[in-house]
């Protein structure tokens, strides 16, 4: 993916110019509640990324994972754990950090059964709609910066930027709590990043970030 993104794809400099707003537009509705919320960032992102690289990048983005790469989800699940739990022990021991709960579990916990299932098909729709927002973050970064540094150089730009950026969208529902979200939230979505690259697919990084929110909401469903 990120090969055929350096070497094959061009980058719409109108699509580059309208992401912004197409973004924005994004988390401000799902943010201020509007129908169908949880599908806003998905809607706006695709669009964002579309209008980026085209339809046929677009569609590569989302292509089959690379063959025996699922067997990295686990790790990378393990990597985002460790980081996170890193991050909050220092932030609790320098009183960095207030440690908001995430407002889901909440309503987990006070809704039936059903209503959970129908609850977490939301958020699955919703961390679909955080890795394209992502992925229109980073993946025109990479590409303009490759064209002057190294590969290595623009993965790692481009994945830093995108983790701020990802991190902020975040400030109102941890209540602008700017440590939990630019360093332990932020810190959480490198190896998400990470996992777009060793599937060769944007579906690696849904699929480890939806595996772990439903881990650590788990314990709100019993």
């Amino acid at each position: 993916m990120l090969t055929a993104l350096n070497t094959k794809m061009r980058l719409n400099l109108w699509g580059l110019a309208a992401t912004p707003i197409l973004l924005s537009l994004g988390v401000f509705g799902r943010i201020h509640g509007w129908a169908v919320n949880w599908l806003w960032m998905a809607v706006t992102s695709a669009i964002a990324l579309s209008w980026q690289f085209g339809l046929p990048a677009f569609r590569q983005f989302f292509g089959k994972l690379a063959r025996r790469s699922w067997l990295t989800i686990p790790g990378v699940m393990v990597m985002s754990l460790v980081l996170t739990f890193s991050a909050a022990v220092i932030g609790k021991s320098f009183h960095l950090l207030h440690l908001n709960a995430n407002p889901t579990g909440a309503v987990l916990q006070n809704h039936s059964l059903w209503s959970n299932l129908g609850d977490l098909l939301q958020i699955a729709g919703q961390i679909l709609g955080e890795e394209i927002f992502t992925a229109a973050i980073a993946l025109p970064i990479f590409y303009l910066v490759v064209r002057r540094f190294s590969e290595r150089t623009g993965w790692w730009i481009s994945c830093l930027v995108s983790a701020v950026v990802f991190g902020g969208i975040h400030l109102t529902t941890y209540n602008w709590d700017l440590y939990q979200c630019f360093i332990v939230i932020g810190l959480t979505r490198l190896p998400f990043n990470e996992a777009w690259r060793r599937t060769n697919s944007l579906w690696g990084g849904v699929i480890a970030h939806v595996l772990y929110d439903y881990l650590l909401l788990a314990k709100n469903l019993f």
